[in-house]
């Protein structure tokens, strides 16, 4: 079965959309958006229309890039929840890193240690979606930016360190 809500985010970084502005032109929360396009809950068609009236483009259209996306993921990412935890770990670093902001700065940011960044960023804590959304903010960027990065990461190396 093709990833839809990888297809989204794929889609998302593509158009140059941001999660933000679905959920404004719906009028639904930011946790809704990001459920979709993390996959908790299935996409829904109201999330298509958004789409679609974001890209001044027809549902059918949006469907069908979305479909083709999909459809080209010959092999779709098959990496291990723990290539996933490392691959988003060093996308936080690099991140952070990018900004020329240490770890305590950004741990200031985001209201938690920086034991706490620097076990984010070795992988020796998960990070939860919640936390990812506060680190993001913090690095002036989106989770789904940072998720999509991390996955991209993963994808082209599912086997490193």
């Amino acid at each position: 079965m093709p990833d839809l809500a990888f297809a989204a985010r794929e889609y998302l970084a593509r158009h140059g959309i941001i999660a933000q502005e679905i959920a404004d032109h719906m009028g639904r929360s930011i946790d809704y958006v990001l459920d979709q396009l993390t996959g908790e809950i299935p996409l829904g068609v109201d999330l298509v229309l958004a789409l679609a009236a974001l890209t001044a483009d027809s549902p059918e259209r949006v469907s069908a890039e979305l479909a083709s996306i999909a459809g080209t993921l010959v092999d779709p990412p098959r990496f291990d929840g723990q290539t996933m935890a490392r691959a988003l770990a060093q996308e936080i670093g690099e991140q952070r890193t990018a900004r020329n902001m240490t770890q305590q700065q950004l741990a200031h940011l985001v209201g938690e240690t920086p034991d706490t960044i620097e076990k984010y960023e070795s992988g020796g804590l998960r990070v939860s979606l919640e936390a990812l959304r506060r680190i993001a903010a913090a690095l002036d960027t989106y989770a789904t930016h940072v998720m999509i990065a991390a996955e991209r990461r993963a994808r082209h190396k599912p086997n490193s360190s």
